[in-house]
């Protein structure tokens, strides 16, 4: 086969598409047309040679193992054999020189050493690509779990990757699903049969915003201050709370249009709520409110009441409900409707809920569980929920209560019998340690410990799975903490996120990595404060975190300007004396000087950095003390177990722009819109041309090439963006000669001892054990 006359993979292709825009990009600073001042400049050019470092790995290893190597990954040989060709002076394996196309990329890399300034730190920058680089692609027909991650608002557009699983050409097996707080949710949904068109509808109809009444921020002065300046400004973050006053005005109409209907009716079905009401609307609301309050089982008392009103009634209380409520908050000018919940059905469950005190969250997630689980066939229900001896037995009637409140046990049971309808369920909490456990020597005071609830946990094996999504998302300050019961013990449960925002680990302790395909997001502005990858995966940090290091950057960066002003005096005293030995000295003390200046310059490139994403976590619209509390408690979420990664080619991270955590108050067009992103993210990753290194360099480039169409440059990029890939175009020339190697101080058996030396650093490369 001749050079050039070949496929190559999409992942290959779409680096070469980044690194053409880059080379454009690099040939508009270098000749001064464009411009971002030195931070932004030095943080382009590190993209811009990891790019290139990235397409020349690529190029290699497809010119040595063609494009299916990606498939299965490099084993522990195959790296150390590659290690050897690009790094070692004199190489223990013999390189194929027919092989043109592979030659021409180990000559870019030769080069690349041989014309640093650092060697070293170069060497270990192409180990750890080549590492990145060996690990397979998911084979989408083998994969078996999905991991949802934390996210609050951003969750939602999970709905678009289940949306992409399904559509996916080939069939994707998912048979096991694990949530943590928001991708709980659609986890819990997916795993129950839900599909992608009916979460759509779901996530489209509900307004999660209301999701905060009963929360500690569920306060009367803060809803209508919320109402007046918040309503109509969604850079504001206490906007998810500013149709709280007007559901609660809302609820009231209802419960006194509910018990008014109540009063007048003569059914006997209705005689013991009808005995505790006066007739007077006001006053019976309360009364009806109290009385729901004492009941035991009230999702299936709110059900068989509205029965019995039947749906016409249910359509004009509502409506009646509706036309006090647009009345009295005329003012407002956006007011012409009221579309708060997607039924009357649904808003008179609710305000009953909320006035009879109710966990209105909990009763959401109870209701996606019914409505999909009562579909399936009595006889499983009874066997699944009472022991396989009642399966048959007619007369055990199957309680609502008992499948809205069905454990993980029992949901298991179900798995095993309809496993193409109902997933393997696990799900992500924290739960509050007793107070003498909370110390230890490891991680001093720990207030929580990381639970995964599924079948297989015994001590939680009995927790309704209801009652496990709602601690997953009981995010701390913003709910009291949230009590539950399991086989007798009381346990006080908060936001999974809080020991891990996404549980990889869940699936990774059971199965091969391969099995396993996991979707997280990060916002716009979180991208944008990442320096690189690793960065976009610990992302967000809190702001003390990214204070703490500020700190120790400019200790450091005023240490090295310390030592820089100190060097000058030592030359004059140098140059004074004019010996050989003085001058010998004198070139050292220089070069110390040149080191101590690039230092700075690394340090200083960090430290703006660290403060650009100081300044992104500040100048988010958090007003007041409520907003900055808030604030504080979406920063403590834990994203180390996705930094833990095994396979980064296994995640699939959707950009969800400018929403953000507490952005559930959005319009059907901007869920619509969230769902296209995760639809687009989990497309590539199916499709094979996804790469979380690439999704980072693309969003880079993009908010660079901005600045290009700004600057009318915009008609170039275009053009080159319409131009077929041609890999000839990208592979460096061959240097005339390979004299270079002798300057390389890497010896084939040195190769491990650098491995083990980047270990010892805490350098993220470990090499995986040969089958």
């Amino acid at each position: 086969m001749e050079l050039g006359e070949h496929d190559i993979s999409k992942k290959y292709k779409n680096t070469l598409t980044l690194q053409r825009r880059s080379d454009t990009l690099n040939s508009a600073f270098k000749e001064g047309r464009l411009t971002l001042g030195p931070v932004a400049n030095r943080r382009f050019e590190r993209t811009f040679q990891s790019i290139k470092m990235k397409s020349n790995m690529l190029g290699l290893l497809e010119g040595l193992l063609g494009n299916g190597y990606q498939k299965k990954g490099l084993s522990n040989g195959e790296m150390r054999m590659i290690g050897d060709l690009i790094i070692a002076d004199a190489p223990s394996f013999k390189f194929p020189l027919s092989n043109q196309r592979a030659m021409m990329h180990i000559h870019w890399f030769h080069n690349l050493i041989h014309s640093s300034k650092d060697p070293e730190h170069i060497k270990r920058d192409i180990l750890r690509t080549l590492y990145m680089e060996s690990k397979p692609e998911p084979e989408i027909t083998k994969v078996e779990n999905l991991v949802l991650a934390g996210g609050g608002a951003k969750a939602l557009s999970l709905t678009g990757a289940i949306k992409a699983l399904e559509n996916h050409d080939e069939n994707v097996p998912v048979k096991r699903v694990a949530g943590t707080s928001g991708g709980a949710i659609i986890a819990m949904a997916y795993a129950a049969g839900y599909s992608a068109k009916e979460l759509e509808s779901i996530v489209k109809n509900n307004n999660f915003g209301l999701f905060t009444l009963g929360s500690n921020f569920d306060i009367t002065r803060l809803n209508l201050w919320a109402m007046k300046n918040a309503r109509g400004s969604k850079s504001n973050k206490l906007h998810v709370i500013s149709d709280n006053y007007i559901a609660h005005f809302y609820h009231d109409r209802l419960m006194e249009e509910l018990s008014a209907e109540i009063w007048e009716r003569s059914d006997s079905r209705l005689s013991k709520i009808k005995e505790r009401l006066t007739g007077s609307p006001q006053e019976d609301a309360k009364k009806l409110g109290f009385y729901l309050s004492k009941s035991t089982n009230p999702d299936a008392f709110f059900n068989s009441l509205l029965n019995v009103i039947g749906m016409e009634s249910l359509i004009a209380i509502d409506g009646k409900a509706q036309n006090k409520t647009l009345n009295e908050f005329v003012e407002l000018s956006e007011m012409q409707s009221l579309s708060l919940y997607p039924s009357p059905k649904k808003a008179i469950v609710n305000a009953m809920r909320h006035r009879g005190g109710q966990d209105l969250v909990r009763g959401f997630f109870s209701d996606l569980i019914y409505d999909k689980l009562k579909q399936l066939p009595v006889s499983s229900l009874r066997a699944a929920l009472y022991g396989e001896s009642f399966r048959k037995d007619h007369g055990k009637v199957v309680s609502e209560v008992d499948v809205r409140n069905i454990n993980f046990a029992q949901w298991q049971s179900l798995h095993r019998e309809f496993p193409e309808k109902i997933k393997e369920l696990h799900i992500s909490i924290s739960v509050k340690r007793p107070m003498m456990e909370r110390f230890n020597s490891k991680n001093g005071y720990d207030e929580y410990k990381h639970e995964d609830v599924a079948f297989d946990n015994e001590e939680f094996s009995a927790l309704s799975v209801a009652d496990a999504v709602r601690v997953s998302m009981n995010l701390p300050m913003v709910y009291k903490g949230y009590q539950f019961t399991v086989n007798g013990k009381s346990y006080l449960g908060s936001d999974g996120g809080l020991k891990s925002n996404m549980s990889l680990s869940t699936f990774d302790a059971k199965y091969p990595p391969e099995k396993t395909i996991g979707v997280f997001y990060k916002t716009a502005k979180e991208l944008a404060a990442a320096v690189d990858v690793q960065r976009v995966l610990a992302l967000p940090r809190s702001s003390r975190e990214v204070k703490d290091e500020i700190r120790r950057l400019k200790k450091h960066n005023n240490m090295l300007a310390a030592l820089q002003k100190s060097i000058p005096i030592s030359l004059m005293s140098l140059e004074s004396k004019g010996t050989d030995e003085s001058k010998e000295t004198q070139a050292k003390i220089q070069a110390r000087l040149k080191s101590i200046l690039d230092e700075r310059r690394e340090v200083s490139g960090r430290l703006s950095a660290a403060e650009r994403e100081l300044v992104t976590l500040d100048t988010q619209n958090w007003q007041g003390a409520p907003g900055r509390l808030l604030k504080g408690r979406l920063e403590v979420k834990s994203n180390e177990d996705l930094g833990r990664s095994k396979n980064f080619r296994r995640l699939a991270m959707i950009n969800t722009h400018d929403v953000s955590t507490t952005d559930f108050k959005l319009s059907k067009a901007e869920k619509a819109q969230q769902i296209r992103y995760g639809e687009a993210a989990m497309k590539s990753l199916l499709n094979g041309s996804y790469c979380l290194e690439n999704h980072f360099f693309y969003h880079h480039i993009e908010t660079i090439t901005g600045a290009l169409v700004e600057k009318e440059m915009g008609l170039f990029i275009d053009e080159l963006e319409s131009m077929p890939i041609d890999e000839m175009d990208f592979i460096p020339k061959a240097p005339e000669s390979d004299s270079h190697r002798a300057e390389f101080k890497n010896s084939p058996s040195e190769i491990q001892n650098l491995l083990d030396d980047m270990k010892k650093k805490g350098e993220q490369f470990v090499l995986r054990k040969d089958n």
